[in-house]
């Protein structure tokens, strides 16, 4: 007896939704609204009394990241090293290791001879502020217990004295520049003079706007560390966690980006300013992600700062909570495990949920929804961007249908819709069943569309760049290997850090005759 396995690809893309909120000696109803494929699916709801239980889906969201630039990368393995002490989180200490070998593996890889990180390759195509957050991750690693190539630390030390020298040009080069130099600072190197000068060029070029900003808390985290008591609480006393941020998606930053750091200082270096924080403050990081309003690398700084939060204050109460599944106008009791942030996986067909608490203290809830959808999108989604597909053959007619062997070229064109220059969009387009990219072609860029990085896969093309107001086109070529009617995925398209952005084209058929 003989077998074949067949795997089988649905049309849409892997999506990962996280929900939160609190509640305090209330009750509240949480939607699960996806319909989704059994395999590969997650369901789930987790309660907790302490904060860093809203962690369970973010990891789950940074688990199942598409995606695989340097900072990706990055905030994958940060859950591993951040929670490597608390057993509640049920990591397994042999794919924690194989996980942070393999990040360690590919940050050798892209370092270039500057000690900095590119986005994809060893190349100088790099961000300053993420080159400095991946060193601040293997420094965390090592301390942690992980093997780290101290060649690669060393390098990476060059480069973090070459940025904490520089000129700054903007807020975004000081966060750089301040991260950068607390790094140093944190590693034992007294950098007092690159201090101080950055502080006055800041008074004197940003009087009235870094009052607010995050390069503030990093300096007086350097200074804290450098004991000067004095200049660290003169700084950080300008900052708290309820000033708005306007967004920079080119540089990585955002509310959630904001309160997360200066929250993970606040552990860090400043534990009686933590211990002041109230539950109003604390919910000032929790709404983002309760929003959704959060990206990989806020999702891996909010796990380290509530981390630390937890190691400072605790706050662990009694968790007495009940909650019940909504079934065919039936109710029934979901059993709850004991702990401190329990997690329960939930039937597909349960629609909707009604936890109640009886806590003193606020209880954070949140809902993990994860898979490859069942239904096809029926309306064109446009937020911030649109995106178009065809299929053309050698003639440049639109087609759907096509000879068996012919080749086929795949025309995407996308546009931003809202007068934005829409930075690290991922464009997803997947290929319908039985075909297969034509490589030698496809890796040229045919069309207007430059791209910071083409990922051409076996069964799909993942493309990233910039989307701007002018309409710019993306040209690849596929060959189909079966006869037969296939379902042509809907293209996809997001922004990687701003996720707001997002734009879905329609589902249709190819027939290979």
């Amino acid at each position: 007896v003989s077998s074949i396995d067949l795997s089988v690809r649905p049309a849409m893309p892997f999506i990962t939704d996280i929900k939160g909120g609190h509640i305090q000696q209330d009750e509240t109803e949480l939607k699960l609204e996806r319909n989704m494929y059994p395999e590969y699916r997650t369901r789930q709801v987790s309660v907790s009394t302490v904060p860093l239980g809203i962690s369970r889906g973010l990891i789950r969201y940074l688990d199942k990241y598409p995606y695989a630039c340097t900072e990706q990368l990055v905030s994958q393995a940060v859950p591993y090293v951040a929670l490597k002490g608390r057993p509640e989180f049920g990591f397994d200490a042999g794919r924690a290791q194989d996980s942070i070998e393999k990040v360690i593996h590919i940050l050798r890889s892209r370092q270039n001879s500057e000690g900095a990180f590119g986005f994809w390759a060893a190349n100088s195509h790099v961000s300053p502020y993420l080159s400095v957050y991946a060193l601040h991750f293997l420094h965390e690693a090592r301390d942690n217990g992980y093997a780290v190539p101290e060649d690669m630390l060393e390098q990476g030390k060059k480069y973090l004295r070459q940025l904490a020298a520089q000129d700054i040009d903007d807020l975004a080069d000081a966060r750089a520049r301040a991260y950068a130099m607390y790094l140093l600072t944190l590693n034992g190197e007294v950098i007092t003079r690159h201090l101080n000068d950055m502080r006055e060029k800041m008074d004197k070029l940003y009087q009235g706007k870094w009052q607010s900003d995050l390069s503030r808390a990093y300096l007086a985290a350097s200074y804290k560390l450098l004991h000067l008591d004095d200049e660290a609480r003169k700084l950080i006393a300008t900052l708290n966690l309820h000033q708005q941020v306007t967004p920079d998606y080119e540089n990585f930053h955002d509310q959630l980006a904001h309160n997360s750091q200066y929250l993970y200082i606040l552990a860090r270096h400043f534990p009686k300013l933590l211990k002041e924080l109230t539950g109003t403050d604390i919910q000032q990081v929790m709404n983002p992600v309760n929003h959704g309003a959060y990206n990989s690398f806020t999702s891996a700084f909010t796990i380290m700062a509530l981390d630390a939060y937890a190691d400072v204050a605790g706050q662990a109460g009694d968790l007495n909570v009940s909650i019940k599944a909504l079934l065919d106008d039936t109710e029934q009791d979901i059993s709850i495990p004991p702990g401190l942030m329990p997690e329960m996986d939930i039937d597909n067909g349960i629609k909707s949920l009604i936890v109640t608490s009886k806590n003193a203290l606020p209880l954070f809830h949140q809902t993990t929804e994860a898979g490859f959808d069942i239904d096809l999108p029926e309306d064109i989604v446009k937020r911030g961007i649109e995106i178009q597909r065809e299929y053309r053959d050698a003639g440049g007619k639109v087609i759907d249908r096509i000879p068996m062997g012919e080749e086929v070229s795949v025309h995407i064109k996308l546009r931003a819709i809202d007068d934005q220059y829409h930075y690290n969009t991922a464009i997803v387009d997947l290929l319908p069943g039985g075909f297969d990219v034509v490589l030698e072609t496809s890796r040229q860029n045919q069309g207007s569309f430059q791209p910071d990085y083409v990922d051409l896969r076996e069964d799909r093309v993942l493309i990233f760049g910039a989307v701007h107001q002018t309409v710019q086109e993306f040209v690849y070529r596929i060959k189909p290997g079966n006869r037969g009617t296939y379902v042509v995925p809907p293209t996809f398209a997001e922004g990687m850090y701003d996720r707001s952005v997002r734009a879905t084209g329609l589902a249709g058929k190819i027939t290979v005759e």
